[in-house]
């Protein structure tokens, strides 16, 4: 490590110390929802994307972002809204 490096993290450690935890947020607590980008699980959209919406439902996602590049990975546009409805999902905008 540089010394430049250690220096400049010593003295960001040595300041967060004085930084009140209110400024921090609030704390954890249960999320209303959560979201996924289809683009993480490609893979296994590409090869059964019913299957995967319902696996990702049954974790607990609530919310996806859909992958338009890769065209609804074979999907229409109403069969990609059923699948979605069926898993109580939503899309993110």
């Amino acid at each position: 490590m540089l010394r430049r490096s250690f220096l400049a993290s010593a003295a960001a450690a040595l300041a967060s110390r004085h930084i009140p935890r209110s400024a921090l947020g609030a704390p954890a607590g249960k999320l209303n929802r959560i979201g996924i980008e289809l683009y993480a699980v490609r893979n296994a959209m590409k090869a059964n994307p019913e299957g995967t919406l319902e696996a990702l439902a049954k974790i607990g996602y609530t919310d996806v972002e859909l992958l338009w590049s890769f065209k609804n990975f074979g999907q229409s546009i109403k069969q990609v809204k059923a699948s979605l409805k069926r898993y109580n999902q939503k899309v993110w905008k």
